[in-house]
């Protein structure tokens, strides 16, 4: 029986003169040896055979509301010499509610809504929108919690990552968010930063989100991202202190000093 398994596999040798042809006894068909062959190079196609490259469906972008403008009269000094005819938004920020169970100002924030179904992982933006479609406000109705909002993100910004643009230690907390290796200096984390454009917003809720913080080639690639997403910390927080302000004037400096070239 051996020397019979033995005198088939011969038969298939490639050093084998005596093809087998099937008639002989231990002899393989020619049948199966071609039935072999055939599917032997359908596996190796199958296995070739490049992957189908499957396109991701643009997202929509996000339906665009008016707010009103906010009157800088009245933001800077507190009063506005039209008053009540004035058509800018006065704002005056809100007071947060006690923290009873967090101390981040954006969670504060939807706090104040409690007929809203807040999901905290989810990014802030989306659910900021979604809480105007869920109460049915008009852009005028969503103006006076969209700027406290904004100002929600600021201070979460200075909680999440810290404010003092001099402390080390809150720059290497925003190198840990964004994935990079934590300077050992003030020097080398400006100097890192200036180089690496990553969104803000992104930022702070990657740690809510678990989303790792996308980083873009070039300062005009995370502006289209910002602007399509919807994803920008107030431009008037880059005229005041500290390192968000740092920050944001680096973004914003950038971003004028590439627009200068073009027109150029």
């Amino acid at each position: 029986m051996a020397n019979d398994q033995q005198k088939g596999v011969a038969s298939l040798s490639p050093e084998d003169d005596n093809k087998p042809n099937g008639e002989g006894e231990g002899e393989v068909p020619q049948s199966r040896v071609d039935n072999e062959l055939k599917r032997f190079r359908q596996l190796k196609d199958d296995f070739f055979r490049p992957v189908p490259v499957v396109k991701k469906e643009p997202k929509a972008p996000r339906q665009r509301r008016k707010f009103t403008r906010l009157c800088p009269e009245f933001r800077n000094d507190g009063d506005c010499e039209q008053g009540e005819s004035c058509k800018l938004f006065h704002f005056v920020p809100w007071e947060l509610p006690g923290k009873q169970f967090t101390d981040y100002p954006v969670d504060l924030f939807f706090a104040n809504f409690k007929e809203f179904d807040y999901q905290r992982t989810k990014p802030f933006f989306d659910e900021f929108y979604r809480m105007c479609d869920h109460f049915g406000w008009s852009d005028e109705e969503a103006t006076e919690p969209w700027y406290n909002f904004r100002v929600s993100l600021i201070q979460e910004f200075n909680y999440v990552v810290g404010e003092d643009k001099d402390n080390l230690l809150h720059w290497q907390n925003m190198f840990n968010l964004i994935g990079l290796p934590k300077p050992t200096s003030l020097h080398e984390a400006r100097t890192t930063m200036r180089v690496t454009h990553v969104n803000l917003v992104d930022l702070v809720e990657s740690p809510r989100t678990r989303q790792p913080v996308e980083h873009f080639k070039t300062v005009q690639d995370l502006s289209q991202y910002s602007v399509y997403e919807v994803k920008i910390f107030p431009k008037e927080e880059a005229y005041n202190g500290g390192l968000l302000a740092l920050l944001l004037r680096e973004i914003l400096g950038a971003r004028s000093g590439r627009a200068r070239r073009a027109r150029k």
